[in-house]
């Protein structure tokens, strides 16, 4: 299903695409905002200033929601704040940040079953991602991911899925702590001097979302359910909404209709 907020202004003069990996191209990390929810609302419990879990997965669900597609190292800087603030003595974002790769490692065993050939790449794709990349890719469009999560786990996951073949550059999470999706978009816009259509952003977070308004690209909410697949997520439908989205999808198991409204006037 394909919902349209606003029209494609230039429709058939799209040249590139950026697309975020993991909720959109990638299942690998299905899960990971409990996970990082788990360990914000332990960490504050363990803080003088308490509040009731109740109140504290409230208080967490902005920054793992809203936040969603920068490094993580900037929620982890939120968390830093926030124990802070409730009046105890924080460890470093870069501690936080490695106790939730951690935990998360935990949960994505499923990688090894991957890696090994025990379970098919298409298990851990967005439905029709795939597919979808290499329609672009046949019709001359050049792809790009971009991706808060550490870039070295990214080229593996993106080899792993196959998507390499597919894909003109990738930048993910680095020591620098730029952030990949701003630096790619900017690189492509400055470096090509694209103009209104030449490039659209994929992504299930608003940072992605918000950087292809400021660039004038178009921006393709992928609105996905990650445990259900093919169904829409009202949370991440209203976050996507708010930071501009053009369209919104649920995942590319239908593209017929999002290709139309990239190439076709509507």
């Amino acid at each position: 299903m394909l919902e349209i907020l606003r029209p494609n202004p230039a429709p058939g003069r799209l040249r590139f695409a950026v697309f975020d990996f993991d909720g959109t191209l990638s299942l690998l990390r299905m899960g990971w905002h409990r996970v990082m929810a788990d360990l914000m609302v332990e960490t504050l419990q363990a803080t003088p200033r308490t509040e009731t879990e109740a109140q504290l997965r409230l208080r967490t669900a902005e920054p793992v929601f809203g936040l969603s597609g920068r490094p993580i190292i900037v929620q982890m800087q939120w968390l830093v704040d926030q124990v802070r603030q409730h009046g105890g003595t924080p460890q470093t974002a870069e501690a936080y940040k490695r106790q939730y790769l951690m935990r998360l490692s935990e949960r994505v065993r499923h990688r090894a079953d991957l890696e090994a050939g025990r379970q098919p790449p298409e298990q851990f794709r967005v439905p029709g991602a795939l597919e979808f990349v290499t329609a672009l890719y046949v019709r001359g469009v050049a792809c790009y991911i971009a991706s808060g999560t550490d870039e070295t786990a990214v080229r593996e996951e993106v080899t792993l899925l196959g998507f390499a073949p597919l894909i003109a550059d990738l930048r993910g999470a680095r020591e620098d702590d730029a952030d990949a999706k701003r630096v790619i978009i900017d690189r492509l816009t400055a470096q090509h001097r694209l103009s209104t259509g030449e490039l659209a952003v994929f992504g299930d977070g608003p940072a992605e979302i918000e950087y292809a308004r400021a660039a004038s690209s178009l921006a393709i909410g992928i609105a996905s359910t990650e445990d259900e697949r093919t169904v829409i997520d009202p949370h991440k439908r209203s976050l996507l909404i708010a930071a501009g989205a053009d369209v919104i999808i649920p995942d590319f198991s239908q593209p017929a209709e999002l290709l139309a409204y990239l190439w076709s006037a509507w």
